[in-house]
């Protein structure tokens, strides 16, 4: 089992737009007015909510694998801090000796306020949010292993040279990169306004999300763990 942690990119923000363009009669200029900023994207149709869960990157990366899973962004949005607070809490919702990977994607670090006072500098501070997930893991045991990769470059940086068991590269254009934060924005190649210009949404397309999903596959399969298996007996 898999279970998954981040902020609206873990979530699949935007990823609803394809199946209203599909089946209603929206059209991509028409999709600004279903961001996240404008309506809970709780309230849209139950089969645009499913269209976004299965095509967000955490169940592509399972159904690959042939696994359940859980993705703890069950509502649009995150931190860095809700991460660490869902993962000491997390024995509520799932049996942590039934977990594989705990797979992690960190966000803007200075999201949560207690943190940024916590710390003298980014550096500590992207550090201190990385070190207390990688201990948390560790006290949990179990086998539970954790994988990384992040948002912006400082985390990125932390996790490849502090923790390179844990980092995810971002696989693009067969090159390795240390984050996405280059692949968002006003004209990341990754997003669904690069895709669909009509939409001023920044989030993963469903290009995107396919990009991050076979970065996550290409590193799970460099060190499969001892549980995982895909049609065979344990």
């Amino acid at each position: 089992m898999f279970v998954f942690y981040g902020c609206s990119y873990t979530y699949g923000q935007g990823l609803q737009y394809y199946w209203l363009v599909e089946n209603t009669d929206y059209q991509w200029e028409d999709m600004d007015k279903f961001t996240g900023a404008k309506i809970a994207q709780e309230w849209l149709p139950f089969e645009a909510e499913q269209y976004r869960i299965q095509h967000s990157y955490p169940h592509l990366v399972s159904k690959h694998f042939g696994v359940n899973y859980f993705n703890t962004s069950v509502n649009n949005g995150g931190d860095n801090s809700g991460m660490y607070s869902k993962l000491q809490n997390l024995h509520q919702f799932v049996n942590f000796g039934h977990v594989d990977y705990h797979i992690f994607q960190f966000t803007n670090p200075g999201r949560n306020t207690p943190d940024v006072n916590s710390v003298d500098n980014v550096d500590d501070l992207c550090y201190y949010q990385v070190k207390r997930i990688s201990d948390q893991v560790n006290e949990i045991g179990n086998d539970n292993k954790w994988l990384a990769f992040s948002w912006y470059d400082e985390i990125g940086e932390i996790l490849k040279k502090e923790f390179p068991d844990n980092f995810i590269p971002i696989i693009y254009k067969d090159k390795e990169h240390i984050s996405f934060e280059h692949f968002t924005g006003n004209k990341g190649e990754l997003t669904i306004h690069v895709q669909h210009p009509e939409s001023e949404d920044r989030h993963f397309s469903d290009y995107g999300h396919k990009v991050i999903a076979d970065s996550i596959i290409r590193k799970v399969e460099q060190s499969p763990p001892v549980k995982l298996y895909k049609g065979e007996k344990r």
